[in-house]
């Protein structure tokens, strides 16, 4: 999206610690996410969810609690299983619904298709859109950053008082899933702000360049230059500034 210059310039400011942890949890999101939206989401875009993926994280994580194991045999898995049901339970439903995603998949990999988003993060389970709070329903929003993940994060909360390491996972998933979510929202907000405020200074820019006005009681935008005394100067460089010109090109000679 091409900004005006005077806003790539002057305006643009950061929050670096806010940014820094939501991109970070942004690129570091997908197999935590991956643990829990297939319990809790469909119909996702077959270039976004990929079973060998799930399958991938399922062997990871089901070896973890025998990697001090020299011989990983059919008896060492066994009690494994034994030592820690709930565990090796979670991660069977886990490959058991990621199996059942893939089965749904709107678009199968290897065809084309207009009607879906390859790239789709799937849609919310019904019953999501079905609470209601004080006799509204929640935005997406709420849903994705709040709703989704809370349950997961309660019940690894529950566990962790038991002591069961499943508890960890759980916790860590759900938080790195609502702050990944968070980063997404952020990410749009940002670039809609983006378009506002560009159609803002470019308003602003014709009132304060051409028409010699203030703008900073009515819009908010200071210009920090002093204003142009000749007209076809200030068209000029209102013009120039919202990228309609790029350099004089017309041999054109302006005076203050």
């Amino acid at each position: 999206m091409k900004q005006n210059l005077y806003q790539r310039a002057i305006f643009k400011r950061y929050n670096m610690l806010k940014y820094s942890i939501l991109g970070l949890s942004f690129l570091l999101a997908s197999y935590p996410r991956l643990l829990i939206e297939v319990f809790i989401r469909r119909d996702f875009g077959h270039r976004y969810f990929n079973l060998s993926s799930s399958i991938t994280l399922f062997l990871i994580l089901a070896w973890l609690p025998m990697m001090g194991s020299y011989d990983i045999d059919l008896e060492t898995i066994y009690y494994a299983i034994i030592a820690d049901p709930l565990w090796y339970g979670y991660l069977f439903a886990f490959l058991f619904f990621s199996f059942k995603r893939h089965k749904e998949l709107r678009v199968k990999p290897g065809s084309y298709d207009h009607s879906w988003f390859s790239q789709s993060a799937g849609v919310s389970l019904d019953w999501f859109e079905n609470i209601k709070f004080r006799g509204k329903h929640f935005t997406n929003r709420t849903i994705e950053i709040w709703l989704e993940p809370l349950a997961f994060f309660l019940a690894g909360v529950l566990l962790l008082l038991l002591q069961n390491i499943l508890g960890i996972l759980l916790v860590i998933c759900a938080v790195i899933y609502s702050l990944s979510y968070r980063a997404a929202y952020a990410i749009g907000d940002s670039l809609i702000y983006d378009m506002i405020d560009t159609n803002i200074i470019g308003r602003s820019t014709v009132k304060f360049y051409e028409e010699g006005e203030e703008t900073v009681d009515e819009t908010g935008v200071q210009f920090y230059t002093n204003r142009i005394k000749n007209k076809e100067l200030g068209k000029y460089i209102s013009d120039a500034m919202q990228g309609k010109d790029d350099d004089f090109t017309d041999g054109t000679s302006y005076a203050f």
